[in-house]
């Protein structure tokens, strides 16, 4: 891969968008971090994270705590 400068980039530095807005917490949970999407909604790029209603109204509600959820990877 290359990123925008034209520079290779090794493929394990990438981390997928879905990936990128959900933090680590306690046993195997994690948190859904609204200034993580925030990082994202600042670049514009909204119509290509292809951001919906849910999550819009998500980053609304200041008055409801993040989003934590157990995830495991299921096969």
């Amino acid at each position: 891969s290359e990123d925008s400068f034209g520079m290779d980039v090794a493929d394990d530095n990438i981390t997928p968008t879905s990936e990128f807005v959900w933090q680590a917490g306690a046993a195997d949970t994690m948190t859904l971090k609204r200034e993580l999407i925030q990082l994202l909604l600042d670049q514009n790029i909204d119509d290509r994270l292809n951001i919906t209603e849910p999550l819009r109204v998500y980053m609304q509600r200041q008055d409801v705590p993040e989003i934590t959820a157990v995830r495991r990877c299921v096969s």
